[in-house]
């Protein structure tokens, strides 16, 4: 097997969704104050946005949701802010239950062809070339986008693959510019984020959710414990299925 280039996480999100409660707007702002690491903040009348730039990261708490993200790789910061979060959140907000919990990463694969070999890869790898349907398509695929939907016994799934230049990826991974960066530096520091992506790669986007009309409040801490591993796993095997074996 010939050595694979590594999925280079680019971006971590996780949301949590809830029936909205009156009395939430009591106590939400006394409750983000509850939770460490977030120097800085801002809030509206329905919502509160705590931020890290150090850390890239930002924890935003609305009286249907509370959710993380983080425009970085680092994933002992993000497991302990997603424990802090679960530990305090739903007790001190009264949250009676979840109707949904999702966890989602977005990997850039750097490509060691061009854009043009990288979508003949992608769509002999990932779409039918069944004889009648080649002849229906027009035989010069210059672009793709593989989107699939799909469950199994416990969890429901939503992936994204697709071949990206450079310039395309801020479309498909949104910068959270003004929640992960300092106001001074922060278009300096978006540049560089940009200009550092490979100049061809593959996006791998998995989410990977649960949803229900009353999920446990005790499932949000496994719900993250089972989904981290799963969605590297995930991200891993589509990455040695799409590039282990040359394509001829």
């Amino acid at each position: 097997m010939r050595d694979l280039p590594s999925p280079r996480l680019c971006k971590a999100i996780f949301l949590a969704n809830y029936k909205p409660d009156l009395g939430y707007y009591n106590v939400f702002r006394n409750v983000a104050g509850r939770v460490p690491g977030y120097p800085e903040w801002i809030t509206d009348f329905t919502s509160i946005t705590l931020r890290d730039y150090d850390n890239r990261c930002s924890l935003t708490i609305k009286f249907n949701s509370f959710g993380y993200s983080q425009d970085s790789s680092d994933l002992k910061n993000e497991e302990s802010r997603l424990a802090d979060m679960l530990r305090i959140l739903p007790a001190d907000l009264s949250i009676q239950g979840f109707q949904r919990l999702g966890y989602r990463r977005q990997y850039l694969v750097p490509a060691d062809m061009s854009f043009e070999a990288l979508v003949t890869v992608l769509n002999l790898k990932l779409f039918s070339t069944n004889e009648k349907l080649t002849q229906i398509v027009p035989k010069k695929i210059e672009d793709l986008l593989y989107r699939i939907d799909c469950r199994d016994d416990l969890y429901r799934y939503h992936i994204h693959l697709g071949p990206l230049k450079r310039p395309e990826a801020p479309r498909y991974i949104q910068i959270e510019s003004e929640d992960h960066f300092r106001p001074d530096s922060r278009d300096d520091q978006v540049r560089q984020i940009m200009a550092s992506y490979p100049d061809v790669s593959t996006l791998i986007d998995v989410d990977i959710y649960r949803a229900a009309d009353n999920i446990p409040i005790s499932d949000g801490s496994s719900f993250v414990a089972a989904a981290r591993p799963m969605v590297h796993d995930l991200a891993t095997r589509l990455n040695e299925y799409l590039f282990s074996t040359e394509v001829k």
